[in-house]
């Protein structure tokens, strides 16, 4: 802008003079140029004859105002920390232990069970013959959909399963735990067998 507090006024004109497009004022570069060069208020003398000075002052001011609150504010966000400790936010707050046998475990624990379901799925899959769902019947039928009973005595621990309710997966798992039962596996610690056995289903 050429609009001064104080200065020289022949210095102030000169600057006005600069402002004045040297274009012909006519035509639709004229048109499109008025709107992209507005003249500032205190070079109205200057302006082109028929040609409004300053029609986008208003505008700019408004884009300097907003382009000094966005400075002013992203300035006040900076003064606040992005992080604080724990006991500025909550002064109760404790040091967590990090407690890596208990986490250790957890690991295993869950190595283990992927594990188990691995070698479950693979072979059921030798009786179910079923290479695109056979991880999926595992986890959803086997898994999780069937309930059962476990029955500890003195001598064995006895594992009986409700039947799925699809009869080629029932199958498959009959023929299963009849492999299983063959080596019945152990909890660790204890000698004493596990024996895994399907409920008969009723006849119909």
């Amino acid at each position: 802008m050429c609009a001064h507090a104080t200065g020289d006024p022949a210095r102030r004109d000169a600057q006005c003079r600069r402002s004045v497009p040297a274009v012909p004022a006519q035509g639709p570069y004229w048109r499109q140029l008025k709107t992209q060069w507005p003249l500032p208020r205190s070079c109205t003398k200057w302006a082109v004859p028929g040609v409004r000075a300053g029609p986008g002052v208003r505008p700019r001011r408004a884009i300097t105002a907003a382009k000094k609150k966005l400075n002013d504010t992203t300035a006040a966000r900076d003064q606040i920390p992005v992080k604080l400790r724990a006991d500025q936010i909550d002064p109760d707050a404790e040091v967590a232990v990090l407690r890596a046998g208990r986490r250790g475990l957890q690991m295993v624990l869950r190595l283990l069970a992927h594990n188990a379901e691995h070698w479950l799925a693979t072979h059921l899959n030798a009786y179910l013959r079923d290479d695109d769902e056979h991880r999926a019947v595992t986890r959803q039928t086997i898994i999780r959909g069937l309930a059962g009973t476990i029955t500890y005595t003195p001598a064995a621990i006895t594992v009986t399963l409700e039947p799925p309710g699809d009869p080629r997966v029932a199958r498959a798992l009959t023929l299963l735990t009849g492999e299983i039962n063959t080596q019945p596996p152990s909890i660790p610690g204890d000698t004493r067998p596990i024996t895994y056995r399907i409920t008969p289903q009723p006849a119909t």
